[in-house]
């Protein structure tokens, strides 16, 4: 990775409160941000979409058939898809490094270096692919939109359509995450199913009201949904009830996902057009369970973020936008 000399620094006057706090003369102090912009893989301008530590190996997917691996140097190695497929998401399982695209292709590899094609009767073409998890049984369920709801027990070799009849009446699923333990939360793009047992079954349902992107779990019963409308959802009781964490943004705010750092800390990454038409990407960030906020804008789309084994946090987005996150201390 190449830095520019661009370095942007936040400090406690970025905070916003979003919440009403009993306890507003103990406010925890923040640490300050680090936001280090760096030259994308190749220069690429492509939209990057995803990325993510796998072995504490950075791979990030995008526009096109993007993907790119980082070696040792901090160089990458790129390969494309030859038919240009945007790639969504990026996960893996076992011995397997799995991308899932548009069409419903799915690249599948076990280095990093060479892929190939899944193809299976079972996978739905002209579909738009939204979202993977693993859950802990170590099936990988892949969902979107045309009622996608597909896992494979064989690390991506063979998918299987997942035939829940209380879930197939609907259209598109927007979420999957699962927990030790067999629990995990879906989501359509207005309720939300729960799981117990990795799956076997899901039952429901609960309103949300709010289209969600991403799940984070942070116990058996307490998650977080980052969702579109500039709206961060939080439940202590496994979806039943939800409190909405409103980050005081326009409508058109998206919120693509919600990461824990260690403890009570947390990162997200969102995006929007503002007044004038611009594009927009921003990091937001808390201390104490999501209570306070501090803001880091940038001119493009953010649309992931990824925390390495060691602590190394990384942000991608439209553009060919990438960028380091580090904690002053």
């Amino acid at each position: 990775m190449i830095f520019t000399s661009l370095f942007i620094f936040f400090s406690l006057n970025n905070c916003k409160k979003i919440i009403n706090n009993p306890h507003d003369n103990n406010i925890p102090t923040l640490d300050t941000l680090i936001v280090s912009i760096l030259n994308p893989p190749e220069g690429t301008s492509r939209h990057l979409n995803a990325l993510k530590y796998i072995n504490n190996v950075l791979y990030i997917v995008g526009e096109d058939g993007f993907i790119a691996k980082e070696i040792e140097g901090n160089n990458y190695t790129i390969h494309y898809h030859p038919q240009g497929i945007t790639f969504w998401d990026i996960t893996n399982t076992g011995t397997a490094i799995l991308v899932f695209g548009d069409f419903g292709v799915i690249y599948r590899s076990t280095d990093g270096e060479h892929w190939i094609t899944v193809t299976e009767d079972s996978i739905a073409a002209g579909l738009r692919y939204r979202k993977a998890a693993i859950d802990g049984a170590n099936r990988i369920w892949a969902i979107g939109e045309n009622t996608f709801l597909h896992y494979s027990t064989d690390d991506g070799i063979t998918w299987y359509r997942a035939n829940h009849q209380n879930l197939l009446r609907y259209r598109e699923f927007s979420a999957i995450a699962f927990y030790q333990g067999g629990y995990g939360y879906l989501t359509t793009s207005t309720v939300g199913f729960w799981t117990t047992n990795n799956g076997i079954e899901w039952l429901g349902t609960r309103s949300i009201n709010y289209s969600t992107n991403h799940i984070l779990f942070v116990s058996h019963n307490e998650m977080y949904l980052a969702c579109n409308g500039g709206i961060i959802l939080r439940s202590f009781d496994l979806g039943s009830t939800f409190q909405p964490m409103n980050l005081f943004n326009p409508e058109n705010e998206v919120i693509f996902k919600v990461v824990q750092l260690h403890d009570r800390t947390f990162l997200a990454v969102s995006a929007m057009i503002d007044s004038i038409g611009q594009h927009k990407g921003k990091v937001w960030r808390s201390k104490n369970g999501m209570d306070w906020w501090t803001i880091f804008t940038y001119n493009q789309e953010i649309r992931d973020i990824a925390i390495g084994d060691y602590g190394s946090i990384m942000i991608c987005g439209t553009n060919g936008f990438l960028a380091s996150i580090s904690r002053s201390h």
